[in-house]
């Protein structure tokens, strides 16, 4: 904590307030030419922070959720951990048949022409069903042993929140799974000529990727034992929402593209809109550039000339400039199929010979005028 020095929340205060306002107008590449060199570095370290905790939120809404249904603590029941252990593997089939169930609808809506209303309301009533009886007969034998011995009212209570609110709930919550999964099914890219079948398995491969990971922190925390400290809990719940995101990124790739991607675009680092830039010829000579590419056009005195192009990267006096067709390249990169490295390494290959035409610029050798 010494850390927080009150020069160094003054000094988060001002870069936030100096962000947030040259954010608002889209002059981000202000931002970073207004500050030190040595704040740069304190700059992307913050949104390299505050992008992983963006992804996390992304992904672990669902187990925050989970931890709002299932108490921590019960005084009632003495097996209680036991009835948690089972609330969570509950928690798990119920997300994965909620997939399962999703994937045949659309399979009947897309294959067989069935109406969508009517197959994905049979669809969740089923598995609304389903999610009731599997809740009842997995802590059906721990919660009796401990109601039988207890009045009415607690009894009725009791049945009630394990065999019908916390199932319902937690049915609910496999809903809060469509941001995450459609965020990752955008990147997902199924080899060309691949059929429907293989599609579906690359869909279903990321989704249980993304189910089994998303509940290691609310495991976590309502595994932990009451004794323990509320920091020490807070720092296993991080740790294992860190270790998830790790793990999902060894088959979803694009999960840590995604995440400096978000850190060059927040910090003002990478601008991915295309610009006209103004160049000096003395300072390089318009000979060597490809006119067609840079679309480059001299002006009158022959002294400049404005090129077309996207910032891609700027820190401290250097900016890469990069034709704007590189975007396409570095776009494509985002995409990922389940675990397959080749795939990746080719992506990364076109970005990198996609980004031999890029030019490192001094900054002032270069000018942007105006996006486009």
């Amino acid at each position: 904590m010494s850390v927080l020095t009150p020069t160094f929340i003054s000094a988060f205060m001002a870069l936030g307030t100096l962000w947030f306002y040259l954010g608002r107008m889209g002059r981000l590449d202000v931002f970073l030419e207004s500050i030190s060199f040595k704040d740069l570095f304190i700059v992307v370290a913050l949104f390299l922070a505050g992008s992983v905790a963006m992804i996390c939120l992304v992904f672990y809404i669902p187990s925050l959720l989970v931890s709002l249904i299932i108490k921590k603590e019960n005084t009632i029941f003495y097996n209680y951990q036991t009835i948690k252990d089972n609330l969570i593997r509950l928690s798990l089939i119920i997300y994965l048949l909620a997939i399962t169930v999703f994937f045949v609808a659309v399979w009947f809506v897309d294959a067989k022409k069935y109406p969508g209303w009517l197959v994905f309301t049979m669809a969740g009533s089923g598995a609304l069903l389903i999610t009731l009886i599997i809740a009842y007969f997995f802590n059906r034998k721990a919660v009796s042993e401990v109601l039988q011995f207890k009045n009415k009212r607690i009894k009725k209570e009791y049945y009630r929140k394990f065999y019908f609110f916390i199932p319902v709930s937690l049915f609910l919550i496999s809903f809060m799974y469509a941001y995450p999964l459609s965020l990752i099914f955008g990147k997902l890219h199924p080899p060309e000529h691949a059929g429907d079948l293989k599609v579906m398995m690359y869909a279903t491969l990321t989704s249980l990727v993304v189910i089994l990971f998303s509940l290691l922190p609310v495991t976590v925390y309502l595994r932990g034992k009451s004794t323990e400290g509320l920091s020490v809990r807070i720092v296993k719940v991080i740790s294992a929402a860190l270790a998830g995101l790790f793990f999902m990124s060894w088959i979803i790739t694009s999960i840590p593209v995604l995440i400096i991607n978000g850190t060059m675009k927040l910090s003002g680092i990478a601008d991915f809109h295309p610009h006209v830039y103004l160049v000096q010829d003395k300072d390089y000579p318009a000979e060597l550039l490809d006119k067609v590419l840079w679309k480059l056009t001299p002006l009158q005195n022959q002294e400049r000339y404005v090129i077309h192009g996207v910032t891609m990267y700027s820190f401290g006096d250097i900016r890469l400039i990069c034709p704007v067709k590189v975007l396409n390249a570095y776009v494509n990169s985002m995409t990922f199929r389940p675990g397959d490295r080749a795939y990746d390494q080719q992506l990364n290959k076109a970005l990198a010979a996609a980004a031999q035409d890029c030019i490192p610029f001094s900054k002032n050798e270069v000018k942007a005028l105006q996006s486009r």
